[in-house]
């Protein structure tokens, strides 16, 4: 019974693990994504400001 327990508490370790590395992979493309949107938005938000007084 003992073995089987330790048996078990490895495969959950393992899983444990590889969700964390999923989750950290995920974690970083949805930053880079959100990274990605702000520069956007950054420049629009820019390029409209400088149009804007031209106009003026």
């Amino acid at each position: 019974m003992s073995k089987e327990l330790e048996k078990k508490s490895e495969e959950l370790e393992q899983t444990l693990t590889k969700q964390l590395e999923l989750l950290k992979k995920d974690s970083e493309e949805w930053l880079k994504l959100g990274a990605a949107v702000a520069v956007g938005v950054l420049l629009v938000y820019g390029i409209a400001k400088v149009t804007r007084k031209k106009k003026k």
